[in-house]
Parts: C-alpha cells; structure tokens; sequence
C-alpha cells in the first residue's frame, strides 16, 4: 500500500480518501470549468442511493499528496453529503465524523512537470468520453489556456495531443475573451459556438444590448428554451447600429469588422422576404432587387419598379440596396 501525507482507508487495491483533501489537492484542470450545483446534487444522489459505482482515479505528487484525475464531481458531491449530514438508503449518516469515504486507484506517473501535463490530458480525455456529459466550449477554452499559461505550448502541440487542428484551438481561445455572461450563455448551451463567435465581433460596449434584442426575439422550442442563432445576433446588431469590434492584424494594424450580410445571406433574406409579402408593388420590387443582382435587370429598371412605391418608406429602404438597410421581414 502506498505511504500517503493525508489519512487513508481501507485495506483492498482501492485506497479510500476523505473527499476534501482531493478537493484541497485538485490539479488546476479538473475535466470542467467549473460544476453546476444541478450536476453536484445529482451525483449526490446517486452516491446516496447506489454507493460510489466507480473509482475516482489519482496521482501522487511529489508532496505524497492524492491529486485527482478523473472523479472530481464525486468528491464535491461526498464532501457535500459530509458537510450537511446527509443519509443514504442504507440509513447510514455521514458527517465530518463520519465521513463518506471515496475509493480510488493510482495511477503511475512521474512526479515532475512532465508527469503534470500528462496527467492534465488523462483528466481531458477522461471527461471527453461520448459517455460523459459533453464538455462545453467553455471546458475547452480554459483546459487550452491551462496548457498555454502554465506550460507553454503552443497551438500546433496543444491540436496534436488533443488530435484537433490548430485553427480548433486558436477559435477556442477567443472564448475567453467574452464577457462572463456570454460564456454562461455558451456554458449552459444556450447559444452555439458559432453564436458566441459572432457575439465577439461586436464591440464590448454593445454586446450586453445586442444579446438582449437577439434572447428577445428569438423563437422558442418545443423546450420552451429560446434558440439564439448567429443570424439572429447580427440581425440585433444592425438593428441597434452596433459598432463592431477592432481587428488587429499580426503587422499590427487595426480594422473593422463588418457586420453587413454576406453574399448569400442577403440572397437568403430576399428569398424570406418575397415568400413572406403579399403580391404586389412591393413584391415586385423585391423580384426585381434579386433580378438586378444577378444581371437580369438595370438599374434604371430597378428605380422604374420602385419609383411605383409612392413614398413607402420600408421599400425606399430596401431599395437602397444596402445589406444595412434592408429590413428584416
């Protein structure tokens, strides 16, 4: 049996430890950002009614210490059923006098900076299992800054090990740069990477505003949750005139990004916005907007079939042409 620096329990493969002194010694990645009390209580559930299922897995650091690998929802969830003297089915009460007791299996590993980080991805690909709950963007982004800040890899070495490619993980870093809300909003699923990606280009002053008119507007599902998209966000933008966020380039200049439709949004808009109006003077004038994009029609021709619209000012603006000003239908 291993010689360890905190008390153990037990006297089979499987070494038992009080779950705060895995929480003292928790490595600076634990598989997730952080638990959500939802996920804590209902492993505590579970440890109440079945038992712990599975070990936690752990190393030994270099202070004889137990630092976690895999099992850090276990411990929180134990050491919270010590802290308020919870009773499982059995009708046994755990205290911090008598405590639940977490059974866990070392694993070998050298006791040095090398040894931490291969430690650092067991915990990653351990949490990243299809049977696990999936990590969020969130995980991802500050499991990456945990390998950049403290061990100095660059993206190529973080997408090798982590079998991605590197522009993966340099898309992954950005999450870190939105503000706390935002990354609870991509946390909690609410909105899509792509969503949260988009949120980014706008300026910091803005984005609380543009979120809300975007949350405000979108649909609901069958969930009863709403279903933020990217689209939906650039739609508030425009509409609130937000300003966009600096884009500073590697030689150090700086630019603007556009929230303009693209191409093919536009395209898609004026496909929406003739099946949503009623035939007529306006419909024809959108007909006649997608004509003169794809070279069918003149300009002349355009201003001919909007010049018909007698003074309608959600027309005029449409026929302004510009991806701003067209309004959403």
């Amino acid at each position: 049996m291993i010689k360890l620096s905190v008390d153990t329990y037990g006297k089979k493969d499987a070494i038992g430890f009080l779950p705060s002194d895995l929480i003292k010694y928790a490595p600076k990645f634990t598989g997730r950002k952080e638990r959500t009390e939802a996920q804590i209580m209902k492993m505590v559930d579970s440890l109440l009614s079945e038992g712990q299922l599975q070990d936690i897995v752990y190393r030994i650091d270099f202070d004889r210490h137990p630092v976690l690998i895999a099992g850090m929802t276990r411990a929180l969830a134990a050491n919270y059923i010590n802290e308020h003297g919870l009773t499982d089915v059995a009708g046994n009460k755990y205290s911090k006098r008598n405590p639940f007791i977490l059974t866990g299996r070392c694993k070998t590993i050298k006791q040095d900076k090398e040894g931490e980080l291969e430690a650092l991805f067991l915990t990653w690909f351990e949490n990243a299992q299809e049977t696990r709950t999936a990590l969020t963007a969130v995980d991802e982004a500050t499991f990456i800054n945990v390998l950049s800040e403290n061990y100095g890899l660059t993206d190529t070495q973080i997408a090798e090990r982590l079998r991605q490619k590197p522009q993966w993980v340099s898309n992954r870093k950005k999450v870190l740069l939105l503000d706390t809300a935002t990354q609870n909003k991509l946390a909690a699923r609410e909105i899509s990477f792509d969503t949260a990606m988009t949120v980014l280009d706008i300026a910091p002053e803005d984005r609380t505003a543009v979120v809300a008119a975007a949350v405000e507007a979108a649909p609901v599902t069958k969930k009863g949750k709403k279903k933020v998209t990217a689209k939906a966000v650039k739609v508030a933008a425009r509409k609130l005139k937000a300003k966009t966020a600096p884009v500073v380039a590697a030689d150090g200049t700086t630019t603007q990004k556009s929230l303009k439709r693209t191409e093919s949004e536009f395209n898609a808009w004026l496909d929406e916005a003739i099946e949503a109006t009623a035939v007529g003077p306006y419909q024809s004038f959108l007909f006649g907007m997608k004509d003169f994009r794809n070279g069918s029609i003149s300009a002349d021709e355009l201003n001919m079939l909007g010049s018909i619209l007698d003074g309608d000012e959600e027309a005029l603006s449409a026929r302004a042409g510009g991806y701003d000003e067209v309004p959403e239908l």
